[in-house]
Parts: structure tokens; C-alpha cells; sequence
């Protein structure tokens, strides 16, 4: 079978998507799949690989960058083509009507098979005539990548669910596979120290610095725990300054005010290699989701590779076989003095943060790994696809 991966970036680019559509290549292709990632040309990326085939040829997303990819597509001649779908990563504030009519093109223009993963819906827009054109222009989009995809992916059972409402005429074409983590796990050496300062237990945080991570509560829960008499630091792992420095500063500032100097690491922009060092250094790891934990997490992913106790939160959009599994800690950051009672009892109990530590390891292995995400995939674009 010949599948190919369509993504804006790769890495070494920092960026979620490009990350899975790496590690999802290279799990098909470690199936016998001949994969080919086409993307943005001009990148510092990898371009040879033993496995994987990698095309960085697009320079232009809109309308003139459609046709450059159908003639790409169509030179391949692939039996699937994948398409990594975020709205923001096509174009300026998610509008890019070239890049969401692309699967409608695909399939009609050359009868290709195309499974769309559609890793983040839009959110709802302000209420505002910006906001509601907004709206309407992102409806539209969602619409031509549904009626245009012969199957639409999606990590998170509530998307799912909000399509299946949206357009019960294509609830079949949707299904659910999570994601995997970005951050392959690597062993320390026996000699070779993990980033765990002697004495004090370490708290976690990963992630690209979206408010929606509330990492405000984190701090606080710090500043609680140091108020409880615990030796205790934060590691806030990722480019958090970069990607969000207006929230960076607001961040910095809140912990001026709670006096936690010395007492957190901004790492920014991190290796993989680095992650993992980082992450192995871990006591407990926060997952403080707005909307809940869901599969649609790599950080979450990475924290359950490296075998974290992982306390975390509930909500509108949290994944029910995650709620129910019984491998992580819940807390309400609406009563932070309870989140704080609660994470003081896990940093007491050795015992405890080891067993769930193992349990969200085993749930990895079994749910999230990208040899079980890989081949979840296939069997998805298999059943698809008529002449594979």
C-alpha cells in the first residue's frame, strides 16, 4: 500500500501535528506501508530516511499551493493520502479555504482516498461581526473537510461526537483514534544524572503554553505545597515564551507575586532527548486540561510513556475511557486548596505514585503507542480504500 502524509511541518520544527504525522509515518511504515510525507519546503527537516520517503515541496498553502500538491499527489499515484487538518496551521486566524477544499479535490479530482485528521476543532467565536463572519467561514471549512474526507479522524470521543451531530449524513466516515506521544522515551545511563535536584520533589508541567493548560493553578499549587513545609520545585517544560509571550509574562509576573524564585524552571524550547531527561526526573505530573484530559494530549501521551503519575482534571471534554480507566489522580482547580491537600497526599505516598506511574504506562502500551495507533490507522485507511 502506498500512503501519503500531507503536513505543513516537520521536525525539527517545534509543532504537535507535524510531530504525529512524523511518528504515524514511520509506524505505517514500519508496517510495509510506502509512506511519503509531502511538506513545507524550506525547512531545516529531515529529508532522508530509510523508511520514509520526504517531499518538502510546498511553498504556498492557499490556492497556488493546492495545485502544487494535487500535482504532487498525483505523480505518486498513492492509494491514501493523509491529511493532518488544524485550521491555524493552513492559514492566518484558520481561514484557508484552499487547504479545506483539498480532500474534495483529491477524491473527485483523482479519485484518491483521503482520510483527514482533524486534530482540533474551532472554537466558538466571539460574539462579534468579526467573530460571527469568523464563525461562519469555519463552518464552511469543517464542511468541506467532512464532505470532502472518505474518512475524518479525530483524537478526542467529543469531536466525534460534535461532528456525528453536525453531519449525521457522515456519523460512518468519523471515527476516533488517540494520539501517541512526541517524545520518544530514552533510558538514562547509569552514570548519567536526571534533572532532579537532591532533596526536593519535583512537579511537571509540558505543553506549548495555552492558557487552556491553566498554569496558574500549578503555580499556586506550588506555592501551597511550599506553604505546607514540602521541598518541592516546578519544571515547566516547553517554549512557553514563544509561543504565547503575552500569557509568559502574565506567568512570570504571578510568580513574582507568590515569591516562587528559585523554586520553578522555565525550560523553553527543548530536544526530545531533552524532554525525556527532564520528564524522567518527574515526581508527579500535572495535565490542569480547562476542559478535561483527553486523548488528544500528546503531552499527556508522553507523561503516560514515561510511567508519571499524572493528576489531572475533568470536564466538558474529557474523555469517558480515560475518566473510567482508573489511571489517574483527579483534582477540582476551582478549590485549590483541595488540589493542593491532594497533591500533597501523592508526593507522601511512594507506594501510590508508583502504581499509577505503572498504570498509565500499561494504558499507554495498550491505547496510545504508535505501534497500536499505527495499527488502528491501517485497518481505518484499509477499509477505505477500494484498490489497496
Amino acid at each position: 500500500m502506498k500512503v501519503t502524509v500531507v503536513v505543513r511541518f516537520l521536525p525539527p520544527v517545534i509543532d504537535a501535528v507535524g510531530a504525529y504525522a512524523y511518528h504515524l509515518s514511520y509506524a505505517l511504515a514500519k508496517r510495509s506501508v510506502q509512506v511519503t510525507l509531502v511538506t513545507s519546503a524550506g525547512q531545516n527537516t529531515l529529508t532522508e530516511h530509510p523508511l520514509i520517503q520526504v517531499r518538502p515541496a510546498v511553498r504556498n498553502w492557499g490556492w497556488l499551493g493546492v495545485g502544487r500538491l494535487l500535482a504532487i499527489i498525483h505523480k505518486g499515484h498513492p492509494d491514501v493520502v493523509s491529511f493532518q487538518y488544524v485550521p491555524h496551521l493552513y492559514g492566518r486566524y484558520g481561514i484557508n479555504f484552499g487547504a479545506a477544499v483539498l480532500p474534495l479535490l483529491l477524491r473527485l479530482g483523482l479519485g484518491t482516498t483521503v482520510v483527514t485528521t482533524y486534530h482540533e476543532l474551532p472554537g466558538r467565536p466571539p460574539c462579534s461581526v468579526k467573530g460571527i463572519l469568523y464563525g461562519i467561514a469555519s463552518t464552511v471549512q469543517t464542511a468541506l473537510i467532512v464532505f470532502g474526507s472518505t474518512k475524518v479522524v479525530v483524537p478526542v470521543e467529543r469531536q466525534g461526537e460534535i461532528l456525528r451531530r453536525q453531519y449525521p449524513w457522515a456519523a460512518r466516515r468519523i471515527v476516533r483514534i488517540p494520539v501517541g506521544s512526541n517524545i520518544p522515551v530514552h533510558p538514562l545511563k547509569k552514570d548519567a544524572p536526571a534533572h532532579h535536584p537532591p532533596g526536593p520533589f519535583v512537579l511537571g508541567t509540558f505543553g506549548s503554553g495555552h492558557p487552556w493548560l491553566q498554569y496558574e493553578t500549578a503555580l499556586h499549587i506550588l506555592r501551597g505545597l511550599l506553604d505546607s513545609n514540602f521541598q518541592v520545585r516546578l519544571f515547566c517544560i516547553g517554549n512557553i515564551e514563544e509561543n504565547n509571550p503575552g500569557y509568559y509574562r502574565r506567568l512570570r509576573q504571578l510568580a513574582s507575586v507568590l515569591n516562587l524564585s528559585g523554586f520553578i524552571e522555565w525550560t523553553g524550547p527543548l530536544p526530545p532527548l531533552e524532554v525525556s531527561r527532564r520528564l524522567q526526573s518527574v515526581d508527579v505530573f500535572l495535565a490542569l486540561h480547562q476542559t478535561g484530559i483527553t486523548a488528544r494530549s500528546t503531552a499527556v501521551a508522553a507523561a503516560m510513556a514515561h510511567a508519571l503519575p499524572i493528576v489531572t482534571t475533568k470536564g466538558p471534554d474529557a474523555d469517558q475511557w480515560l475518566l473510567e480507566s482508573g489511571t489517574f489522580i483527579f483534582i477540582d482547580t476551582n478549590d485549590l486548596s483541595g488540589a493542593v491537600g491532594v497533591v500533597a497526599a501523592f508526593l507522601k505516598d511512594a507506594a501510590s505514585r508508583k502504581e499509577y506511574g505503572r498504570r498509565a504506562l500499561a494504558l499507554y502500551q495498550k491505547q496510545l503507542s504508535w505501534e497500536e495507533v499505527g495499527k488502528r490507522f491501517l485497518n481505518e485507511i484499509s477499509s477505505s480504500c477500494e484498490f489497496c
